[in-house]
């Protein structure tokens, strides 16, 4: 049972990882709402700051890290290019009237309670 448990963290920073890795295929995909690349941008940031604070994955792939960060600047980059160059599809589906339209005031609140409780942790952490 307890090397099951040493596991744990390994497996949960791969799956945050994975949810990262979504997120950047979203903002590269999907015609976004602005405050929808805002959400998945603070979002995917935050989780990729508490991989590293926590030191989920092991350390000898520390490239992958600043990789992930690179490619999630990259993302907000053509998101919001695209926001500024193209018109979003004049009939659109469900899936793309979902991604239009704005998040909510409990996502939104829900990121900035996350990403400032991730912020005190690293600063009184040190």
């Amino acid at each position: 049972m307890s090397s099951l448990l040493s596991w744990l963290p390994t497996v949960v920073g791969v799956v945050v990882v994975v949810l990262v890795v979504a997120s950047i295929v979203t903002l590269v995909r999907h015609h976004l709402h602005p405050l929808q690349v805002l959400s998945r941008g603070v979002s995917a940031g935050t989780m990729l700051g508490i991989v590293g604070l926590a030191g989920m994955l092991p350390e000898w792939p520390w490239w992958s890290m600043w990789m992930l960060a690179a490619a999630l600047v990259m993302a907000i980059g053509v998101a919001c290019r695209r926001l500024l160059r193209e018109s979003p599809p004049e009939p659109p589906t469900a899936r793309q009237a979902r991604h239009l339209a704005p998040p909510t005031r409990w996502n939104l609140g829900g990121e900035l309670g996350v990403w400032l409780a991730v912020m005190v942790l690293a600063l009184s952490a040190g």
